[in-house]
């Protein structure tokens, strides 16, 4: 094999270990991204659930303290809307600590 043979077949075996190298890279960088994303949405369900929480704590205390109630069930119409928002949020949120720890684990 001549010199520009070997040169040629040098810089071909670099050029593939290169592409292979930055596709590589490309999706650890890709992941690290989706893993960053998560974690802020994560910590934004957790802030909106904590509001909502908050709410129906003021919910209750109002039908309770304010208009005097003896009872109040999970059907009152405000208590309904945030315990299914609630329900909504918590969903969310299993759905994309699953998705976390899956990337994690890879």
């Amino acid at each position: 094999m001549d010199f520009l043979a070997k040169l040629r077949e040098l810089v071909d075996r670099g050029v593939d270990v290169s592409a292979e190298f930055l596709a590589k890279a490309k999706a650890k960088a890709e992941e690290a991204g989706e893993k960053g994303a998560l974690r802020v949405e994560i910590y934004q369900l957790e802030q909106k659930a904590k509001q909502v929480s908050t709410l129906l704590g003021a919910e209750v205390y109002h039908a309770f303290i304010e208009k005097g109630q003896k009872t109040i069930t999970a059907e009152s119409p405000a208590i309904r809307d945030h315990l299914e928002e609630l329900s909504r949020l918590r969903s969310l949120l299993e759905t994309k600590q699953r998705r976390l720890e899956e990337l994690s684990d890879t």
